[in-house]
């Protein structure tokens, strides 16, 4: 890349986009993390006792 073509402008612009997405993409795994642990404990409630030889 040549300096004539280099443009910093476009390079900021992409990392912003990157960022807006991967931002974007924490934030759905999150929320999705978050549904499949209420599912879990809905469907295997937490017993301590059911484990226990007595």
């Amino acid at each position: 890349m040549t300096a004539s073509t280099f443009k910093p402008a476009r390079l900021v612009g992409l990392l912003r986009r990157l960022v807006t997405l991967a931002s974007l993409y924490i934030g759905v795994a999150v929320v999705a993390a978050e549904t499949l642990t209420v599912e879990v404990h809905r469907k295997l409630p937490h017993d301590p006792e059911a484990f226990t030889q007595g």
